[in-house]
Order: C-alpha cells, then sequence, then structure tokens
C-alpha cells in the first residue's frame, strides 16, 4: 500500500520553508515502511531540480535523506 504524506521544511537552496510531498511504500502485514521517496515539491523549479524535460531529483538538498 502506498503511504503517502506532506512535509514543510526550510529549504537552504531557495532560503524559505518549502513543502514536499513524500510516499512511501507499507506493507500490510509486517508494517514495514520502505524510505520516503519525493514526489513533489512546491518550488522544484527554483533550485534546478526541475527542467524543461524532467526532474533531478539528486540535485535536491533533501534527496536520500529521511524526513
Amino acid at each position: 500500500m502506498l503511504k503517502e504524506r506532506t512535509v514543510k521544511k526550510i529549504c537552504n537552496a531557495v532560503h524559505r520553508e518549502v513543502t514536499l510531498d513524500l510516499a512511501c511504500a507499507e506493507n500490510d502485514i509486517t508494517g514495514y515502511e520502505s524510505p520516503s521517496m519525493i514526489k513533489a515539491c512546491d518550488s522544484c523549479h527554483q533550485c534546478g531540480v526541475k527542467t524543461e524535460q524532467s526532474m533531478h531529483w539528486e540535485r535536491c538538498v533533501f534527496y536520500g535523506k529521511a524526513l
């Protein structure tokens, strides 16, 4: 089952609070949750994550961090 949530964090790349939409996979039987993945950010066009062709989440300051 996909579990989604929204968090607000201060982003050093854009110097303000941003809203991140996260998702993780949750196993109904064991309760195990996979690490959260960033689905969307309200400021990704300002820091270089969003380009004309695609999204480059590896450029995000929150990429790979537990949120």
